[in-house]
């Protein structure tokens, strides 16, 4: 299932570690703020996300963009 036709974006979620800072996840045009990444399991092809308090859990064949912090230390070199 995760690999319908959208592997650029499965392999780059495969590149991210727990809790890397993401804003959100484009899911065909509609766009649904998160904060962290949590995990994404290859077999399913499902990915979970973290909003706060709340975990969000879409189908990776369904995302089709990811918004990233500048830097993914949370630290931005302008100051």
């Amino acid at each position: 299932m995760s690999d319908k036709g959208n592997n650029s974006i499965t392999d780059v979620l495969r590149s991210f570690p727990i809790n890397y800072v993401v804003h959100e996840v484009e899911l065909q045009g509609q766009s649904e703020e998160v904060t962290n990444f949590l995990g994404f399991d290859d077999v399913t092809g499902l990915v979970l996300f973290k909003n706060g308090s709340e975990t969000k859990v879409f189908d990776s064949s369904r995302i089709t963009g990811l918004l990233l912090d500048e830097d993914p230390n949370g630290e931005n070199e302008d100051n």
